[in-house]
């Protein structure tokens, strides 16, 4: 747990994400008070009851808490439980999905495109209240594009998963940023024998089985940044008000989103699909628990920060 220095003015915001929780303390004047971070777990009971532990630890119990969790969009009682869990122990002025406090982060209350592949995929058009929402429908084996479906994909390739095996999501996606940097060495001509460690040593000294590898990667890679960039065609065809002139601009977060090569492939296949338009994405400048804890403040009647636009892009 990072600690800082003691500050009394401060509102709380929680990023309850497929893999990690991360909570932060942050300073009416934007200061990072105090921040740590616990594995998520399939409950919510789970959840509640160590956040209620860091919350008195830090004897934050009146201070106003914004959650940011998975599923909150979509599944109501998901929001229901946090509150039940909470109830006496926290301030809660909202619980959001981790997906609108990524949006808000982008695009505070305006409108936009907001790109999410982290353990999951989705594609958030619009602004909070009024989303219209492509992808995320979480299937077993994994939304497309998304970091346990590139997981998978390596997986069951190699044998250690059959097709409709569940698995847990960190440990699928686990796997998909190896599979990116397979299909970036292999995209960019760098062989390797170390990459293939789960083989056996005669396969590792086989060059044509490296290059077999690769190609698999990079496929699989490039199939997955088609499908995300499908989402966003997707958007703008149903919306052209996202086009501007002959740009349609996208807010990018999400573990996958680590991987420039990733990005660089979305945005190739979106110049496939869209051949008049120019594509630009750019990734959110602060992080879920950030918004979600000025959203807090500012529900609390709080002075707040307000959120950014990034104007750092990647065409």
């Amino acid at each position: 747990m990072k600690m800082c220095r003691q500050f009394s003015d401060f509102s709380i915001g929680v990023d309850r994400g497929g893999t990690l929780t991360r909570v932060l303390a942050l300073g009416y004047d934007g200061a990072h008070l105090r921040e740590t971070h616990f594995p998520t777990e399939e409950g919510i009971n789970s959840f509640t009851k160590k956040l209620a532990e860091i919350i008195k630890e830090w004897s934050a119990e009146k201070k106003p808490l914004a959650i940011a969790s998975r599923g909150a969009l979509t599944i109501p009682a998901v929001r229901e439980s946090i509150i039940s869990g909470l109830e006496g122990r926290a301030s809660i002025k909202a619980v959001i999905s981790d997906a609108e406090a990524a949006h808000l982060a982008a695009f505070g209350e305006n409108k936009g495109l907001l790109l999410i592949s982290g353990t999951g995929s989705v594609l958030l058009a619009g602004k909070r209240g009024g989303f219209t929402i492509y992808g995320g429908k979480n299937p077993v084996s994994g939304d497309p594009g998304s970091g346990r479906w590139l997981g998978r994909q390596w997986l069951i390739k190699h044998g250690l998963l059959k097709e409709d095996e569940p698995r847990s999501h960190a440990e699928s996606a686990s796997y998909a940023m190896l599979l990116l940097s397979k299909a970036e060495r292999h995209h960019n001509n760098i062989i390797s024998k170390k990459e293939l460690p789960s083989l056996k040593n005669d396969e590792c000294n086989n060059k044509a089985a490296i290059e077999e590898e690769g190609k698999f990667c990079l496929e699989t890679a490039r199939k997955g940044a088609k499908s995300l960039a499908g989402l966003i065609a997707q958007a703008a065809k149903e919306n052209p008000a996202f086009i501007e002139g002959n740009t349609i601009r996208a807010a990018v977060t999400g573990g996958t989103m680590n991987s420039y090569f990733y990005i660089t492939q979305i945005i190739a296949a979106m110049h496939e699909i869209m051949p008049n338009l120019h594509a630009e994405l750019f990734p959110i400048p602060e992080t879920a628990q950030e918004a979600a804890a000025k959203l807090a403040a500012r529900l609390a009647g709080k002075p707040s920060l307000k959120t950014h636009n990034n104007t750092q892009r990647k065409k």
